[in-house]
């Protein structure tokens, strides 16, 4: 056990550079144990007691370590990658993960457009003949103009989005494939590579490396890319079929290539070495001094908040945590937050944009008394329905009752509470519990029942009522996409109630159809900034629902 007081143990894993071990040597007692290079040390004699580990994007966190670490609660990691670090299981077990991509994007961007110009104007070539002392004596060839080039960037995260903006602005057409297409990029979709690879002259390659993206660089793509083609790879050397790549190459099948990054690193296959047309670099795209600088100071801040929110003071936030609010499915999103005579919003219009995931695991938890704040509950058999057919909800808050007969029996019979809003009402007063309005006059309902007990003023010689705010412990909301930080961008009409519903609870779980990489939602797309929202989950098997179909009939012929 360690003493009070004393160090918490960080097992340093990955070959890490020395200015990064002296940054966090203040906050933790590091422990090497080096387990990537020719001296890499097996998972076997790892000590038990580590609470930390410090690694690099290319090591990872291999599975045999964490199983060896009962106690880990923080992994650091330098470099963009988490495509060696299992982030389900690290959420499953509560450990935090700090990467630094934000640090190195912009390096990496640019190194990306430079190897581009290296290999399109054959700067290597230029450089070697100069030096040879051949210049005057032997020409030097004719190269391509830059401008005016189809660039295919393939993954469009943080760095893809550089690359294309520095691509676009040396008057470069840009396209681009990813897993889908993104609603805030401008530029050219292409739903596969070999598509992509067909309409450009050079490929950037600026993807994740994952099973999915392993070789997606293969010879029908290369051959599609054509004599005039240029291969850059930024990304992971898992994503080219380096097989091909030589072939190609050696073919002069394509104009050429340049590697940052390899397969096997940094024994790379030696037939690179013998073709003139590739340009190989030494995985050092990100290899700046601000680069450096930038993210030894984001893993050091990271420490250090660990190690103080650790010994029980306030604990600074880092300034990127991954995983931490994804959780592995809903009910362990929902622990802990659920209790009877609770007060939930959750969001949906009808049959859109409601949370289909997380409503059947409250269900199953067994919490009762609730009291929902809903436009409606849902349809027969449906969503919010499935809690009233439970008997576990004692009051809606909502503005229509619909196809819902539950609902309408259980109002009528005296079971159910109900306090209808008009629509628009409703939704002002959950906008106004979010941003801290307690009350508000309206038009709306003046004269009615709506108004029945509520204070009446007059305002240029009408009369407004008065509303007060909506708030809830809970907040369930369904989204499109999001990021992990939370970041939400709903789709179309399932935006209705959820972003104003995200702003006005304790707390707020989201689900949503996909998790993106942090970065890649624009910024100007977000809908429901992550500083609202508190835990998430991926659902699947969405379906289309239609409440009430209508169909034309059709003459028989």
């Amino acid at each position: 056990m360690q003493d009070a007081g004393a160090k918490p143990d960080m097992l340093v894993i990955g070959a890490v550079p020395q200015e990064l071990r002296d940054a966090l040597s203040s906050s933790f007692s590091l422990v090497s144990y080096v387990m990537e290079g020719s001296e890499a040390k097996s998972a076997d004699g790892i000590p038990a007691g580590p609470t930390a580990v410090l690694t690099r994007a290319v090591c990872g966190l291999p599975a045999a370590v964490m199983d060896k670490l009962p106690g880990l609660r923080l992994v650091l990691s330098l470099g963009a990658g988490l495509d060696k670090i299992d982030l389900d299981a690290a959420a499953q077990r509560g450990i935090t993960v700090v990467n630094t991509p934000d640090e190195m994007t912009e390096d990496v961007a640019d190194y990306a457009v430079a190897m581009f110009y290296a290999v399109q104007r054959q700067l290597a070539q230029a450089d070697a003949l100069v030096r040879s002392g051949a210049w005057g004596a032997q020409p030097f060839p004719l190269t391509h103009r830059v401008a005016g080039r189809a660039v295919g960037v393939v993954g469009m995260g943080r760095i893809g989005r550089r690359v294309a903006e520095k691509a676009a602005a040396l008057g470069m057409a840009v396209h681009y494939h990813s897993r889908a297409r993104k609603a805030d990029v401008p530029h050219r979709y292409h739903g596969t590579v070999l598509a992509l690879a067909e309409a450009v002259d050079v490929l950037v390659l600026a993807c994740a490396g994952t099973e999915e993206t392993r070789n997606i660089v293969d010879a029908p793509v290369l051959d599609a890319l054509g004599p005039a083609g240029i291969v850059i790879n930024v990304s992971r050397g898992s994503v080219v079929d380096e097989e091909a790549l030589i072939a190609a190459l050696g073919q002069r099948s394509i104009r050429g290539a340049a590697l940052d990054v390899f397969a096997s690193e940094p024994k790379l296959d030696p037939r690179f070495r013998a073709l003139d047309n590739v340009l190989l670099s030494p995985h050092a795209a990100a290899l700046t001094v601000e680069a450096r600088a930038a993210a030894i100071a984001t893993l050091a801040n990271a420490g250090r908040a660990y190690v103080e929110g650790a010994a029980g003071a306030p604990k600074a936030a880092p300034s990127r945590l991954v995983s931490r609010k994804v959780y592995p499915d809903p009910p362990a999103a929902l622990e802990g937050l659920l209790f009877d005579g609770m007060t939930i919003m959750s969001g949906g219009f009808g049959l859109s944009g409601n949370p289909e995931m997380l409503i059947p695991a409250i269900r199953d938890s067994g919490v009762k008394d609730l009291t929902i704040i809903s436009n409606n509950c849902g349809a027969d058999g449906f969503g919010l329905w499935t809690l009233l057919n439970n008997g576990q909800i004692r009051k809606m808050i909502s503005s229509y009752v619909g196809e819902n007969k539950l609902f309408e029996q259980l109002y009528l019979s005296g079971d159910l509470e109900l306090e209808l809003n008009p629509q628009g009402t409703l939704a002002e007063r959950i906008r106004a519990g979010g941003a801290g309005i307690p009350a508000f006059y309206t038009r709306t309902g003046v004269g009615t029942i709506v108004a029945e007990g509520k204070p009446v003023e007059d305002f240029g010689g009408l009369e407004y009522v008065r509303e007060t705010w909506l708030k809830a412990d809970l907040a369930i909301v369904k989204a499109w996409r999001g990021d992990p930080a939370g970041n939400l961008l709903y789709r179309k009409t399932a935006r209705n109630f959820n972003p104003v519903m995200a702003t006005a609870a304790a707390v707020t779980v989201a689900e949503v159809e996909e998790i993106v990489e942090a970065g890649m939602l624009g910024a100007d797309c977000i809908h429901t900034p992550g500083i609202y929202v508190d835990r998430l989950i991926q659902g699947a098997g969405y379906a289309k629902r239609i409440e009430h179909l209508t169909v034309r009939q059709r003459e028989v012929v």
